[in-house]
């Protein structure tokens, strides 16, 4: 690359890999993405690595800009570990020697910018961004939630802990933001309620960015939405557009769990059955639709920006998410399985040296997107877990990893190659859940994770031979529920 690239990252929050039209969807619209993947190349077996809390966002907000894996990260950036499991923590690294994406790019001549939901502290922010206008800092710390109870309730309103109006729905219009805040002490004086809806509020920013920077510098521009978390409203207009008698239920859709997880749902919604009727899974898809058509056309709008002030052919544009979600798939609503439809993410690249139209089936992760983009910088990628997707864009798309792993919390863990997926399963030590259990699944011919192989005696070999890879990946990361696994 002769110079170096400006950078635009718009990052989704909840959206599966299959919810863009690029990637087979024949409901849902998304032409942003669309045209994206068109001048680009689009990575059809992108999935993240797992997540040590059932926040799954945070952990994997935190691996895209420290480069490291979620149990080599410190808790103070990815998050907490959940109650009672306290004791599977390993020594905490220190947060000040950990490297940001934003902070390199920032030391090595880059002007920085975010909008959006942050979800990993306010001091790495600070860290990561020089500049920044709409920023929301999201996740249930005290500082949102302070924030929202000054700016939004009355004089005396309710209490601590979390507000009950969160409770009431309409959350995308709830947003408590800040301007950008110099002195990184990101308090209550610079934050304000606007009371638009979210994608509205962070395209906006991100527009107005594109079109007054006029700098010397190449800037990294940040945009992660909250779209299309939970809950799913959005405007009349997308609603209108997928209507929720007409979404096609997914191949897996199951009314009940064939089992507890142990890391799924509350211990009181097992205990009384879980069960999601055919009409509630349509709506969830027509929410999930309408959010991500909604934040499609932001997508839209910021592209066009870039368009306009000429930056698009110097600018590396990419838009990745940060797990998929379930929305009646095998009988789930979230992102708290190791099944495709919630491990796989988006992920688009389009820009300089970046080949167009093409389809690549490498297995990546998005926060390949770490050493990736300081690459493309110039900069040296100190030691990431991650890899580089260049090689992956600018020779044989097949090569690289052989093997995706992923983690959830103490319960779950798995392995696939292009083909074969094994999954294991273990009690909550906690909570005295879930269950011991195995599945295989052959990826090729049973895409939907329908028919489990596992009791296949024809299959004993190969299970072994992943069970090996697994249990090795799972020991060079640090596992610290390693023992469970390996017994």
């Amino acid at each position: 690359m002769k110079t170096r690239p400006n950078i635009v990252l718009t990052f989704a929050d909840d959206q599966p890999a299959y919810a863009m039209g690029c990637a087979g969807n024949d409901t849902l619209k998304t032409p942003a993405m669309d045209a994206l993947a068109a001048r680009g190349t689009i990575f059809d077996n992108a999935s993240h690595p797992g997540s040590h809390i059932g926040a799954v966002c945070a952990p994997n907000r935190a691996m895209l800009f420290t480069g490291q894996h979620f149990w080599n990260i410190p808790n103070v950036i990815k998050g907490w570990w959940e109650e009672g499991c306290e004791r599977f923590e390993a020594p905490e690294p220190d947060p000040a020697a950990t490297p940001f994406l934003g902070e390199m790019l920032r030391r090595h001549g880059y002007h920085t910018f975010a909008t959006g939901k942050w979800h990993n502290m306010p001091f790495s922010f600070h860290r990561n961004f020089g500049d920044g206008e709409a920023i929301w800092f999201h996740g249930g710390n005290a500082i949102q939630i302070d924030l929202m109870r000054e700016k939004l309730l009355p004089k005396g309103g309710y209490g601590r802990g979390r507000p009950e109006f969160l409770r009431r729905g309409r959350e995308h219009w709830k947003h408590v933001v800040h301007g950008y805040d110099a002195t990184g002490e990101w308090g209550p004086w610079n934050s304000y309620h606007d009371p638009r809806h979210g994608v509205e509020i962070f395209t906006d920013a991100a527009v107005n960015f594109i079109e007054n920077y006029d700098g010397d510098k190449p800037f990294f521009l940040f945009v992660p939405f909250y779209a299309p978390h939970n809950p799913l409203e959005t405007e009349p207009e997308w609603h209108a557009r997928y209507p929720a008698d007409r979404m096609k239920l997914p191949e897996n859709f199951r009314e009940t769990i064939a089992f507890d997880n142990g890391g799924l749902l509350g211990k009181e919604r097992v205990a009384e059955g879980w069960t999601v009727s055919e009409a509630t899974a349509r709506e969830w898809i027509a929410g999930l639709y309408a959010l991500t058509a909604h934040m499609d056309d932001g997508i839209r709008r910021i592209h066009e920006a870039l368009e306009r002030k000429g930056l698009l052919d110097e600018t590396i544009v990419a838009h990745s998410g940060d797990h998929g979600k379930s929305s009646g798939h095998h009988g789930f609503q979230g992102k708290w399985t190791l099944y495709e439809h919630d491990l796989r993410v988006p992920l688009i690249l389009a820009g300089p040296d970046i080949p167009s139209g093409r389809r690549s089936d490498a297995l990546v992760h998005q926060h390949d997107l770490f050493p990736t983009l300081l690459e493309a910088a110039g900069i040296d990628d100190q030691g990431t877990h991650f890899e580089s997707l260049w090689p992956r864009l600018q020779t044989n798309p097949a090569d690289g990893r052989t093997h995706l792993c992923a983690a959830d919390r103490a319960t779950m863990r798995s392995i696939r190659d292009r083909r074969w997926k094994l999954i294991e399963y273990r009690p909550d030590p906690v909570f005295d859940r879930g269950v011991v259990r195995t599945e295989l699944f052959d990826l090729e011919n049973d895409p939907h994770e329908l028919n489990d192989l596992s009791s296949d005696p024809d299959q004993s070999e190969r299970m072994a031979a992943l069970r090996h890879r697994l249990i090795d990946y799972l020991r060079r990361q640090g596992d610290p529920c390693l023992d469970a696994f390996t017994d």
